[in-house]
C-alpha cells in the first residue's frame, strides 16, 4: 500500500490528530472504540525500541479491545533489508494495523530507509512510532500537551533543549518536534551545545514546511537564557 508521511498531512491534518487525542483524553477510549470495530489485531515490529514503546502499544491495543501480536524479528545474526521486508510482509498480512519502531544506531539512517520501504510491501495500514531520524509519535504527544495547556500552538514560542545531559540519545523526537511545530505556526528555538546541533535535513525540512514564511526557526548553543521569552 502507498505510504503517507505525517509531515505530508499538513497543518490541518496534524491539528485533526491533536484534536482527536484531546477528545480521547477528555472522554476516554469509549468514543473512539465504536469507530474501530474492524481493528481486531494490532501487530508491532520493533527493533532497538525503548521498552515503553512496546508497553504503550500493548496497553493501547487492550483499551481498543484488540489483540496484540509481536512481529519483531529476533535473530542472533543480521538480516539483509530484503530478508527483513520479506518476513514482515508475510507476518503483517495477519494484522489490521502495524506499528513500527526501527532504529539502527550503528548505521545512522538505515532505520529510516527501511521504514520508508515498509509501506510499499505491507498490505495493512502502518504507523511508524519512530526510526533513527524521526520520532513523530512522541513529538505529537509533546505538542498535544502544549496545545492542552496553552490552547493553541500557532504563534507560541517553543524551545527544544537537547544535548546538555550526560546521556546521549538520538535526537529523533527533537527533529519531529521542530518540523511539526513549524508546520503548526509556532516559533521554534533549538538550544543545543556546540557540536550537537540537529541534523541539517531536519532543519531544512522544518523551514520548508513552516506554516508561513514568517515562522522563526532559531538555533542557539547556550542553555542560559534559552527559555526567557518562551
Amino acid at each position: 500500500m502507498a505510504g503517507t508521511s505525517l509531515f505530508d498531512l499538513g497543518a490541518t491534518g496534524v491539528e485533526r490528530i491533536l484534536e482527536t487525542a484531546q477528545s480521547v483524553l477528555e472522554t476516554g477510549f469509549s468514543t473512539i472504540v465504536k469507530h474501530m470495530h474492524t481493528l481486531r489485531v494490532v501487530g508491532t515490529f520493533l527493533h532497538n525500541a525503548p521498552p515503553y514503546e512496546r508497553a504503550v502499544a500493548q496497553a493501547t491495543a487492550a483499551r481498543l479491545y484488540s489483540s496484540h501480536v509481536d512481529l519483531s524479528i529476533h535473530r542472533d545474526y543480521a538480516l539483509s533489508d530484503a530478508e527483513i521486508l520479506s518476513e514482515i510482509t508475510m507476518a503483517s498480512s495477519a494484522t489490521d494495523l502495524l506499528l513500527t519502531s526501527y532504529t539502527d544506531p550503528q548505521t545512522f539512517g538505515d532505520g529510516r530507509r527501511l521504514t520508508e520501504k515498509l509501506p510499499s510491501v505491507v498490505s495493512t495500514p502502518m504507523i511508524s512510532l519512530a526510526d533513527d531520524i524521526y520520532g513523530s509519535q512522541a513529538a505529537l504527544a509533546e505538542l498535544a500537551s502544549v496545545r492542552r495547556h496553552l490552547d493553541r500552538i500557532e504563534g507560541r514560542r517553543i524551545v527544544i533543549c537537547w544535548g546538555f545531559g550526560s546521556r546521549f540519545v538520538l535526537p529523533r523526537t527533537p527533529h519531529s518536534l521542530l518540523i511539526l511545530g513549524a508546520m503548526l505556526g509556532a516559533e521554534m528555538r533549538v538550544a543545543a551545545p556546540p557540536g550537537f546541533s540537529l541534523v541539517r535535513r531536519a532543519v531544512r525540512e522544518a523551514r520548508k514546511r513552516a506554516k508561513t514564511t514568517s515562522v522563526v526557526i532559531e538555533e542557539i548553543d547556550s542553555f542560559e537564557g534559552a527559555f526567557e521569552d518562551a
